[in-house]
């Protein structure tokens, strides 16, 4: 996406955000170092090949926590903005089963327009749906969220 061109229209069919190719290069670089230290440390045992597997299985550790701590942020985050979102936009008996919704409602409902958020909810809360996609699924108008991590 351009800087100059207009976002593109977001849907159920295109809301998934795909991991940048400089994390699968990086991914796939420290699976091919911890690779070659293995390799190393049972061809050629040694305190410097262990130390190399150890290296290369903690910065693989440190990588995959550090994008699951984002997300975990950025849920909560979430959770809490379309909390306050909704409270403003929802009819005073809805907004009063706002405790009701759990994080992953809470967190599929944020791509719904104001217009019909309060009728998903509706849903929501009345049909018991828990699963983030069947709840996407039912959006009509996408309020599009482009700066997801």
């Amino acid at each position: 996406m351009s800087p100059t061109a207009p976002p593109p229209e977001q849907s159920y069919a295109n809301h998934v955000r795909r991991l940048p190719a400089l994390y699968v290069a990086g991914c796939v670089a420290i699976l091919l170092g911890f690779a070659g230290a293995l390799w190393e440390l049972f061809t050629r045992p040694g305190p410097l090949a262990a130390a190399l597997a150890l290296a290369a299985l903690g910065a693989g550790a440190a990588s995959y926590y550090a994008r699951i701590n984002a997300l975990v942020v950025q849920t909560r985050l979430v959770a809490f903005e379309e909390r306050l979102r909704l409270a403003r936009l929802l009819p005073a008996e809805l907004a009063a089963r706002l405790p009701e919704l759990a994080t992953d409602q809470l967190v599929a409902t944020r791509f719904a327009s104001d217009d019909e958020v309060a009728e998903l909810v509706r849903q929501v809360l009345d049909e018991g749906l828990s699963q983030k996609r069947a709840i996407k699924r039912r959006i009509r108008t996408w309020r599009a969220d482009w700066h997801r991590v």
